[in-house]
């Protein structure tokens, strides 16, 4: 707002309604004294919390899954292919920018995971070719690939354009008068910089298909005439010029999806800066066509909910119900109707989807006897279990789906087209020339040796721990999944009980692995930064250590992963890329009379100690 409609209005901050949490209610009965605007006056904390900017999405088997037969064949596998040859042609040809960019690596994911991190230095560092077949670098890329494969097997892979909601008021002052407007496009029609006439308006979770938004994008010279309009009625003399100002200034901003707010609100949209995406009718035109011509709507009925209130000192139970919420296993089973061609089914699931939703503010829970009902009439769709797969030869080539499962045929399609690039693993021993020419002593390998003992006792142990939780969880479902649909109400429960602590032990276990990977992680981090002298000598001298056994080779990467990369940049001629990995300033390593070795870290109050080993006679012990 410029500072001449800030003075008339005496105002600093306008808001639309929706972006106002909690709103301010007013009784229909007063509507008359306090209008529809509501001023506030007092100190405000203005806090930039995200910015439009341009962004993409990827596709999803939940939006994929509303698309037409021949959207599919014609559109979407077309794309699908598209994507795995591009990715297939990246790693054969070692084009390694490219691949990192088609898996949709963004910065944040780069921030939050080390290992894509070191990966991707290694990578641009290496020209060879040969840094994929290294046992951690390749494992690393497996996990990420396998995800990618199934997302681009069941979504096709392709990415949309996103932005973030907004809606179309302007204020703006001119000669003196101020002339604003509010809901004053059509509810058909969004303002957006895109070639696209029409397209659908994607906002997740996707409860159905009427959630896709079918909407027509105003062009400029559109936009210009209805605003010419909106302030002709308002008395303007100067209406063109001054709606083309506003045009460019107010509401073709970058990044921004503009539309009516009774429009936001059809898929549960509003203007505290909800992310929307665009499925463009040039791209998919067969699947917005079907959507613009879709007849007797389902209309989701409101409900009128109380608001959940919790006091400040329960907040740990609220976050911890609140990722426990049923969205997930609710949005699964509504796909699994719509794979078995049970629409009716998965309009049902809508209504306890939404209360899913609206679980974590107010006080409603979804019907589980509903939910267990459908459970008992469906299969769950037989590619939703390998959605969390870390490789892709766990990926299976083909699946036994049904006719109407649209998504399975997707991905029998595509899964045979993406090749398993990373079997070619080389034995870590062929990488003992990888760091040379440095001077080594042997008290060096023999501290060496010793921190990797450590480092290999540890994840071992993690390892093996994880492995029997899994086989564990497998057998459990298997003997779930036979008795499902059975009519032994007794040993269904029974059954099912056991899936679910099996579940639970696995999730636990989880999280476990994650905090004990962390600790050793940051003991092997600790040491290496101790090392501030002839630093590329102890890269070498672990090096042949690692090479020497059997292992992945992953703690060199956590030790020394800016020597690593420099070394690898050096013997290839690729480029040495900065690695950025976490602090470890505040901790340190502590061992007792007793053999047993202690993370500690400094915390606000006081120090923070986690035992990570006991080393004795020889041995290691972990209890």
């Amino acid at each position: 707002m410029e500072d001449e409609a800030a003075q008339l209005l005496d105002a600093d901050i306008v808001l639309p309604e929706s972006a106002v949490k909690p709103g301010l209610k007013v009784p229909v009965v007063m509507y008359s004294v306090f209008g529809k605007g509501r001023r506030f006056r007092g100190p405000v904390v203005l806090g930039i919390r995200e910015f439009s900017r341009k962004l993409e999405f990827e596709s999803s088997y939940t939006l994929i899954e509303h698309a037409p037969d021949d959207s599919i064949q014609l559109e979407i596998l077309p794309e699908a292919l598209g994507q795995v040859r591009r990715l297939n042609d990246s790693i054969s040809e070692g084009r390694y920018t490219e691949l990192l960019e088609l898996l949709g690596l963004d910065d944040s994911e780069k921030t939050q995971d080390e290992e894509v991190r070191t990966v991707e230095a290694a990578l641009l560092a290496d020209t060879s070719g040969h840094i994929v077949r290294y046992p951690y670098v390749n494992n690393q890329l497996n996990r990420l690939l396998a995800r990618w494969a199934f997302k681009a097997a069941t979504g096709g892979g392709f990415r949309l354009p996103a932005y973030a909601l907004a809606d179309d008021g302007y204020l703006v002052v001119h000669d003196g008068r101020l002339y604003a407007g509010s809901d004053w496009i059509s509810k058909q029609q969004a303002i957006v910089a895109l070639e696209s006439k029409r397209g659908l308006c994607v906002r997740y979770p996707i409860r159905m298909c009427e959630d896709l938004l079918p909407i027509e994008h105003v062009g400029s010279t559109e936009l210009i005439m209805q605003l010419n309009r909106s302030l002709d009625e308002q008395g303007c003399r100067t209406s063109y010029d001054l709606a083309g100002q506003i045009a460019t200034q107010q509401l073709l901003l970058e990044g921004t999806y503009v539309l009516h707010s009774e429009a936001a609100k059809k898929n549960g949209g509003d203007f505290d800066f909800d992310w929307i995406c665009i499925l463009e009718e040039n791209r998919f035109p067969r699947f917005v066509r079907k959507r613009f011509s879709l007849t007797n709507e389902f209309h989701q009925q409101k409900m009128k909910l109380r608001k959940a209130k919790s006091p400040w000192w329960n907040l740990e139970h609220v976050a911890i119900k609140a990722r426990g919420n049923q969205i997930g296993m609710i949005t699964d089973l509504k796909t699994s109707c719509l794979a078995a061609g049970r629409s009716d089914l998965a309009y049902q699931l809508v209504t306890e989807l939404q209360k899913a939703l609206d679980s974590l503010k107010h006080e409603v829970e979804p019907d589980a006897k509903i939910i267990a009902d459908i459970r008992q009439q469906i299969n769950p769709a037989p590619w939703l279990k390998y959605k969390n797969e870390s490789r892709i030869s766990d990926l299976p080539i083909h699946l036994d789906v049904d006719d109407t499962d649209r998504i399975g045929k997707l991905y029998n399609h595509v899964r045979k087209e993406i090749e398993d690039l990373l079997t070619a693993k080389l034995p870590i021993e062929e990488f003992k020339g990888l760091v040379s020419g440095e001077e080594v002593t042997r008290p060096m390998f023999d501290e060496c040796r010793y921190v990797n003992s450590v480092y290999a006792a540890v994840v071992g142990r993690i390892s093996e721990r994880q492995d029997k939780l899994k086989a564990d969880l497998d057998k459990a479902q298997a003997e779930w999944e036979a008795v499902r649909k059975g009519t032994d109400k007794e040993l269904r429960k029974q059954k099912l009980q056991a899936r679910r602590k099996a579940y639970s032990a696995h999730y636990h276990g989880e999280e476990r692995a994650k905090q004990e990977m962390k600790a050793i992680i940051s003991y092997v981090r600790v040491w290496a930064a101790s090392k501030t002298e002839n630093r590329m000598g102890w890269c070498q001298a672990l090096n042949r250590v690692v090479c020497n056994g059997q292992g992945s080779g992953s703690i060199l990467f956590h030790a020394f992963p800016q020597e690593l990369v420099a070394k690898l940049a050096e013997q290839t001629g690729g480029k040495t890329v900065r690695v950025v990995v976490p602090e470890v300033t505040g901790m340190s390593i502590h061992r007792d009379s007793e053999g047993r070795s202690f993370l500690v870290e400094k915390i606000e109050g006081g120090e923070k100690q986690t035992f990570l080993f006991q080393y004795k006679d020889g041995q290691f012990f972990f209890g």
